[in-house]
């Protein structure tokens, strides 16, 4: 565990936008898999980059550059949302989502994030409340992708609506209402590498916390202050793996 928090220090000590994300998303999963082979993975995101090169337009369409990312790896290489079993921690770890093809959100953007790169794609991860998403934005287009959802393609006019199915109509209309009919923009601005990371572990502190599993709570804990020395989020955290334990005991 010293030495994953001692190399994910040394990645995410430069600027948000050096951060290496497909190694510091492998990096975390090390501490379930100390053998990781680091360089197994990020040859699959080349070969993946590789093969969705050769198809590229020549228009070079923002559309039809998606269309290329959606049709290789939804439906020829099987990545899909895990719907069955969405807490399941595995969900959570780079190389896992890669082996069986399944993710929640946050993961299989970060697939996307990591081909779309290679190929000096621009897409941005958005922090969109209960479901991460993908931004494109350009002169031309400005779009967002649902890679958990096959890929779906939504326009920011669509976004108050999917806030709505996903927390009730209610709650959406009285968030629009303090906002002047506008979602909030933390909503929907782009998303660093740290704040992709950060979220990821967010993520699985609470399906470890669920499922009463502290000592990986601990750890997923240290990482995050590793990532955002923010002590308010991590005396949260600490204070309720504390009253988990004092329930056990």
């Amino acid at each position: 565990m010293e030495e994953v928090l001692s190399e994910l220090q040394r990645l995410c000590g430069k600027g948000d936008g050096e951060i290496p994300l497909d190694r510091t998303a492998l990096l975390i999963a090390r501490t379930e898999y100390p053998d990781l082979d680091h360089a197994r993975y990020l040859s699959e995101l080349d070969r993946l980059s590789g093969t969705a090169r050769r198809r590229l337009p020549a228009t070079r369409d923002s559309l039809a550059i998606v269309q290329v990312l959606n049709t290789l790896l939804i439906d020829e290489e099987g990545y899909r949302g895990n719907q069955e079993d969405y807490y399941d921690p595995r969900n959570s770890f780079l190389n896992d989502v890669m082996d069986r093809k399944l993710g929640i959100p946050i993961t299989l953007c970060i697939l996307y994030l990591e081909v779309a790169r290679r190929l000096a794609f621009p897409l941005t991860g958005v922090s969109f409340p209960g479901h991460f998403l993908l931004r494109h934005k350009s002169a031309e287009r400005d779009f967002l992708v649902d890679p958990f959802n096959r890929g779906e393609i939504l326009l920011p006019v669509d976004l108050p609506g999917r806030l709505a199915t996903l927390f009730g109509s209610k709650t959406a209309e009285e968030i629009l209402a303090k906002h002047n009919n506008r979602l909030p923009e933390n909503f929907v601005a782009d998303a660093t590498p740290r704040d992709i990371l950060l979220r990821l572990l967010t993520n699985l502190r609470e399906i470890y916390l669920r499922r009463q599993d502290l000592e990986r709570g601990r750890h997923v804990v240290a990482l995050m202050l590793t990532l955002h020395p923010d002590p308010e989020q991590i005396l949260s955290s600490l204070a309720a793996i504390r009253k988990i334990e004092a329930s056990l005991n």
